[in-house]
């Protein structure tokens, strides 16, 4: 992550998505990682999760990160990150609508097609 942040290496996050398909520890790590960062759970040895977690800081992280970071990190965040957080969260902190708009709006800006789509199947995602 810290590449496609300095870089805004698109094949990267491409790269990264893909290997997550095929990768049960890395995909393990993606589910864990948010939550843990943001303290919406503790840290754990097994990279598990509890059953029911409520992304309250994670939300609140992607909506500034939405407006902050590079377009190779957003399509990671759109693509593969909120998709990972969705299945511990369907609410996403109980967020998911006003994350669903500021993603709408943040898509106004953005010319690429790609970003475009994958925002909006995020903001769908979120609206359930």
């Amino acid at each position: 992550m810290g590449h496609i942040l300095h870089t805004g290496d698109e094949e990267a996050v491409q790269r990264y998505h893909h290997e997550l398909q095929g990768n049960r520890l890395l995909s393990m790590v993606e589910r864990w990682a948010f939550p843990t960062y943001n303290r919406d759970v503790g840290v754990s040895s097994d990279f598990s999760l509890p059953g029911s977690v409520l992304l309250r800081r994670t939300a609140e992280e992607f909506l500034a990160d939405l407006w902050t970071e590079n377009e190779a990190y957003l399509r990671y965040l759109l693509g593969t990150a909120i998709p990972f957080m969705l299945r511990h969260d369907s609410t996403f902190g109980l967020r998911a609508e006003q994350v669903a708009r500021a993603v709408q709006r943040r898509m106004e800006s953005t010319y690429d097609t790609t970003t475009r789509r994958v925002g909006g199947e995020t903001v769908r995602r979120l609206l359930g």
